[in-house]
């Protein structure tokens, strides 16, 4: 989860493609991990990476993947509890 903290630290410093291109190997990662920290970590790279979702697209990008990696990982779970 190091690279949440140099994703934040990017997204600080109006480097959002490198922000993005930072955060979205761990939060593809995170997607398929159901940990607090794990989330908690996600949601702070998210919240500074929002300002530039409209503007950016390597930053729309990772909202989408990330976006569909949960949505993925809620199906499954909703699967295995109909079981």
């Amino acid at each position: 989860m190091s690279g949440t903290w140099l994703a934040v630290a990017l997204a600080d410093a109006n480097e959002p493609e490198e922000a993005a291109d930072t955060a979205s190997p761990m939060l593809d990662l995170a997607a398929g991990f159901p940990s607090d920290r794990t989330s908690e970590r996600s949601r702070v790279v998210l919240a500074k990476l929002e300002p530039y979702r409209a503007d950016v697209p390597e930053v729309r990008d990772v909202f989408d993947r990330f976006s569909a990696a949960l949505d993925d990982r809620l199906k499954a779970t909703a699967h295995r509890a109909v079981r």
